[in-house]
């Protein structure tokens, strides 16, 4: 299992990532993590290059994900500081047919659809996972394993206080709305 990321800078505070491994399971669950540790709000995937953006709220999240990779997989990574000319896409390209040629199969497609809907979760990526539920509990000022409805209560108690409407600090409402989504998830899949 080889597993390699690599950043280039796009701007002052924009990131593109690629990620190539040949290990499809290894692919899907890095994946997996770089999606769970990097909030929506901050990530986008470019068609036209073929990678992931990240833009500057996004930057400690991408550290976070990245140290992760490190620990858990060795994973090598590398930084361009500048946009390749021509927009250099082979590390792209290569994940992505390794991406397509593991899900050519419709069987094991639907397979890992119902892994995935049974709340497996890869045995090397139950680490990161676990670290960043525990980081959720601690944003809603939760214990670990309170109840969905805590969870709930907790999330509309804060957002009344953080929300940008009645003069909140945005980046606190995103950490607040990034925990909540994925304590929900957390307990959804617990009760399942």
């Amino acid at each position: 299992m080889h597993l390699n990321i690599h950043l280039t800078r796009q701007s002052d505070d924009d990131w593109a990532l690629k990620i190539k491994c040949v290990d499809e399971e290894t692919f899907a669950a890095t994946l997996a993590a770089f999606k769970a540790a990097i909030p929506s709000l901050h990530r986008k995937f470019d068609f036209v290059q073929r990678c992931w953006v990240i833009n500057g709220g996004g930057n400690e999240h991408l550290e976070r994900y990245l140290a992760a990779m490190r620990n858990l997989y060795k994973a090598d990574v590398s930084f361009d500081t500048q946009v390749p000319p021509g927009g250099e896409r082979t590390t792209a390209d290569e994940a992505e047919k390794t991406n397509e040629a593991s899900q050519t199969n419709p069987h094991q497609k639907k397979h890992h659809r119902q892994e995935r809907h049974r709340g497996h979760r890869p045995r090397d990526l139950a680490p990161a996972i676990e670290i960043l539920i525990a980081e959720a509990y601690d944003t809603l000022y939760l214990r670990p394993g309170a109840p969905l409805p805590l969870v709930r209560a907790a999330y509309r108690a804060l957002a009344k206080m953080y929300h940008p409407d009645a003069g909140g600090d945005t980046r606190k409402m995103s950490e607040i709305n990034n925990a909540y989504h994925l304590l929900t998830a957390e307990c959804t899949e617990r009760a399942a």
